[in-house]
């Protein structure tokens, strides 16, 4: 056999190698949740309040201090935001039903499927509240309430089921990043990941929150490029072997 075949050979089998390579989801993992906060400027104090609180139980907590006008900037880093977090916290008020901030928020964490936690602070009329968050099981936090225990039940809330839902934010940012490079496959899954995510996403219909339609996609053609890679390794070998 050539030497030029030889190293056709060679080269096929380290790209068969290295698709079966990749960090795997638990690895980007952190130990505990990461939280978005969603409030009316009205309760901004609370807010800091609670982000206060969740920090000294060892949750950390994504919390828009800046008050900066709206602009696309600050929009894409709010969304950002909620795509990194594991749930999304919302400070239920009358300022919060009018806010059209704190709505575009809500609908970017809907889309995304993210756990919500509506969190009562202060009482609102009823029927103003989206139907999102008026159907969930709420935190009460007013005045009257106490704060303390309303916190340390929410962080247990959070903590439920924290594995399937930090798998939920990995795999949405991986999911997010391939769409934003146009699909390549050079972005998608790959290797112990992409097993894990198929094994994810067979265990979904049990499970909340449930996958988005763009975490499912992105899974399913994961597995078509890794299929394409592996017949243009394998052809590489076989016309290196001389067998075609």
């Amino acid at each position: 056999m050539s030497g030029s075949r030889i190293l056709q050979i060679h080269n096929a089998a380290q790209l068969l190698t290295m698709s079966a390579k990749s960090s795997t989801a638990t690895q980007a993992q952190s130990a505990v949740g990461h939280a978005f906060i969603s409030y009316a400027r009205e309760d901004e104090k609370f807010a800091n309040d609670l982000h206060a609180a969740l920090r000294d139980r060892k949750h950390d907590a994504w919390i828009d201090r800046a008050g900066i006008p709206l602009s696309a900037e600050w929009g894409e880093e709010i969304r950002k935001a909620i795509d990194s977090a594991d749930a999304c916290l919302f400070i239920i008020a009358p300022d919060f039903v009018s806010s059209k901030v704190c709505r575009q928020e809500l609908e970017h964490a809907v889309t995304r499927r993210k756990r919500l936690v509506p969190i009562l602070r202060r009482e609102v009329t009823d029927g103003t509240i989206p139907t999102e968050l008026a159907k969930l099981n709420w935190v009460f936090l007013r005045e009257e309430d106490a704060f303390d225990a309303g916190v340390d039940g929410l962080v247990k809330a959070l903590d439920t089921d924290l594995e399937w839902v930090r798998d939920h934010t990995w795999l949405t940012l991986r999911a997010v990043d391939w769409e934003k490079a146009e699909r390549d496959s050079s972005s998608a899954l790959r290797g112990r990941d992409l097993a894990r995510f198929e094994n994810w996403l067979q265990r979904a219909p049990d499970k909340e929150p449930a996958p988005t339609a763009l975490q499912s996609e992105f899974i399913i053609e994961s597995r078509r490029a890794t299929a394409r890679r592996q017949r243009i390794v394998w052809s590489s070998l076989l016309l290196g072997a001389g067998l075609f």
